[in-house]
């Protein structure tokens, strides 16, 4: 098996929607926190339990719990003045569920990840001086992941 060298923050396409809308690009992103495949730990009897005599006695392997839907942030490039400034804000306001569409910027063979999310928190980055404006943008994943190729 060959494994390729990728590149996958800086030129990293988003695509938003209203789930169940037609994805639409939505900018290229500076940096971002790919989202979390995480389980809740269920509390289970002590490891290795021995009786009073000393004699171990089976015990019941860790269990694993529910998804724990994690958090997906990214610096977006942003334009206070543009309509998709608006449109994020509109969501957030809404609590809308959108789905979201990873599309990593290799052109022989792109992959992708999607999922459902709302939006948490809209946070604007520090302004300097000859810098464009960035805002971190914060999302809870309410889906699981799916990676496949881009349609």
């Amino acid at each position: 098996m060959t494994v390729q060298r990728k590149t996958l923050a800086k030129g990293t396409l988003i695509k938003l929607s209203i789930v169940g809308g037609t994805l639409a690009d939505y900018g290229r992103i500076e940096t971002f926190q790919p989202p979390t495949k995480d389980y809740e730990v269920v509390e289970v009897p002590e490891l290795n339990p021995v009786n009073d005599a000393g004699t171990d006695i089976d015990n019941d392997p860790t269990e694993l719990g529910d998804e724990i839907m994690g958090e997906f942030s990214f610096v977006h490039y942003w334009d206070p003045l543009h309509a998709d400034a608006d449109k994020l804000d509109d969501w957030w306001a809404a609590k809308t569920e959108i789905t979201v569409n990873l599309v990593t910027p290799h052109a022989t063979t792109p992959a992708s990840l999607t999922f459902n999310a709302k939006i948490k928190t809209l946070a604007p980055a520090q302004l300097a001086k000859k810098d464009y404006f960035k805002r971190t943008v914060t999302l809870i994943r309410t889906s699981s992941i799916v990676t496949a190729a881009p349609a």
